[in-house]
């Protein structure tokens, strides 16, 4: 092989791979700066609240606190 020719070889390579990693980095900043799509909610895909599936620790029947209270003076 002639030096030529591996000059050649080397430049069209080094273009090759730097066409290679210029089109990674579009590809990944493509992703990285578009925002992810949001989904709206819907009452099928609404996101459950951990805090209703916790069991209810109380057994003592839940009942009004305020139910002797008055609050009409005039009653």
């Amino acid at each position: 092989m002639n030096p030529s020719f591996k000059k050649k070889i080397f430049s069209f390579l080094l273009i090759f791979f730097i066409l290679i990693i210029t089109g990674f980095f579009v590809l990944y900043s493509i992703n990285f700066f578009t925002p992810p799509r949001q989904e709206k909610s819907t009452w099928e895909n609404i996101p459950s609240n951990p805090l209703e599936k916790i069991p209810d620790i109380n057994p003592i029947q839940k009942s009004n606190p305020f139910e002797g209270v008055k609050t009409n003076p005039f009653e």
